[in-house]
């Protein structure tokens, strides 16, 4: 349950139903001072630590601004399966499911790699395999691609990478 709410008072919260939920339900809501960081909490660094990797990945890889959002899950997917001091060196994955997660998987953000195109969609002269550009993991074990030509995001498990070459 949650006792006490913070924000900056930049506007997303600022509605009387919004204030009448908080009063009915215990909860103590504060304004911060706009733009004065030191008040942020634990979830607003790490926010920022988002936002950091976030820029970061699609920068190192020349990618379009608008895979942000497949940046943004891919570092939130990397953040909860590295360790932390304090979760006492466990991955925020192990201590929610209990299980210590396997990172054998991971791949480069922005990674060349060919996808096998099945018999089934292909032509017999067509090429078996598609270049894409990895941007992430799907819930299923499958990687998330990105398909240039049509700037469409795949789901695929059947995936080599070119371990020596990335988009840009």
């Amino acid at each position: 349950m949650i006792s006490s709410l913070r924000t900056d008072g930049g506007g997303e919260y600022t509605s009387n139903e919004f204030n009448d939920f908080c009063s009915s339900n215990d909860i103590n809501y504060e304004v911060t001072a706009p733009y004065t960081p030191q008040h942020n909490g634990i979830s607003g660094r790490k926010n920022r630590t988002l936002v950091i990797m976030i820029r970061s990945m699609l920068k190192q890889k020349q990618m379009p601004h608008y895979l942000w959002g497949e940046a943004a899950a891919t570092a939130a997917y990397l953040i909860n399966r590295s360790p932390t001091k304090k979760l006492q060196d466990k991955t925020p994955e192990e201590a929610w499911c209990g299980v210590k997660p396997s990172v054998q998987h991971l791949k480069v953000f922005g990674s060349l790699c060919f996808r096998h195109v099945p018999d089934q969609l292909r032509r017999k002269l067509d090429d078996k395999s598609q270049v894409m550009i990895m941007v992430g993991y799907h819930s299923t074990g499958a990687y998330k691609l990105y398909d240039p030509n049509s700037k469409k995001i795949v789901f695929n498990k059947d995936v080599k990478f070119d371990k020596t070459k990335y988009w840009n």
